[in-house]
């Protein structure tokens, strides 16, 4: 469950609780740094309760907030978890010529 977390909270804000959707869209936007959050800083910055990020955690699948964290964390650093979240390719430099593969 860890390299989908990504895709499964895009999936899951569609029937979401709107309290529910502001985390999810929080550890979207920077799953790295939500990984980093102790429980009551997402709630907090995502305006609602502890207990509303862990139901968010057990809707996503997960047995609570650690594994949660978890997951953010390995999707965040894996290469899968950047494609899926940032939509990011192959890395460019941005004054290094493209070299396109033949």
């Amino acid at each position: 469950m860890t390299e989908d977390i990504l895709v499964r909270l895009k999936q899951l804000t569609a029937v979401l609780r709107p309290s529910e959707v502001r985390v999810a869209e929080l550890a979207l936007q920077d799953p790295m740094g939500v990984s980093q959050l102790t429980i009551g800083q997402l709630a907090s910055r995502g305006r609602t309760s502890a207990t509303t990020v862990t139901r968010l955690c057990k809707q996503a699948g997960f047995d609570g907030y650690r594994s949660f964290r978890q997951a953010l964390t390995v999707a965040a650093v894996s290469d899968r978890g950047r494609r899926i979240d940032f939509g990011a390719g192959p890395y460019t430099h941005p004054t290094l010529p493209t070299i396109s593969p033949v």
